[in-house]
């Protein structure tokens, strides 16, 4: 179990085994695929945050792409290029990666909040048969989903900020 989804089980919204359990109240749901939402935008945010910093800090090549093929001499010059970098300025290097893909996901989510033309709306169909039998809206009025951007960041992020 990732740690978030220990936080997920703390939260009584899964059990030891990971299956969901569907509190009985709409606001609770509502709360809970509001946390699952923020679980997994967070979940990617760090993959894609340590995947960056990974080409700054290591010169070895990770990809399984095939030697020779795009993907793999990409790879190969990047991590070439920022291995002269002195640590000052790979740790200066990696702290503007998680500034940029930070900024990048509050971005999207008040661009979600303040939808062009219109309100946007967000919602579950419960996938278990032990679940609601109806769509749940996982925010009712405004989504706002930008305002739980920072929580979500905090109680999910396995990256730790470093300033």
């Amino acid at each position: 179990m990732n740690p978030y989804q220990k936080l997920l089980l703390d939260r009584g919204w899964v059990d030891a085994n990971g299956q969901v359990r569907h509190p009985r109240d709409d606001e609770s749901l509502q709360k809970m695929f509001r946390d699952f939402l923020g679980a997994e935008l967070i979940s990617s945010f760090d993959s894609c945050v340590t995947n960056a910093q990974d080409f700054v800090l290591s010169p070895e090549i990770k990809t399984k792409a095939t030697p020779g093929s795009v993907v793999y001499e990409e790879e190969n010059e990047f991590r070439s290029e920022l291995s002269s970098l002195t640590d000052e300025e790979k740790s200066a290097v990696c702290r503007l990666l998680y500034r940029v893909a930070e900024q990048t996901m509050f971005s999207t989510l008040v661009g979600f909040d303040q939808f062009p033309g219109g309100e946007l709306s967000m919602q579950v169909d419960p996938s278990t048969c032990d679940g609601p039998k109806k769509k749940i809206q996982i925010h009712p009025g405004f989504l706002d989903l930008h305002d739980e951007f920072y929580d979500w960041l905090s109680d999910f992020s396995q990256i730790k900020d470093e300033d």
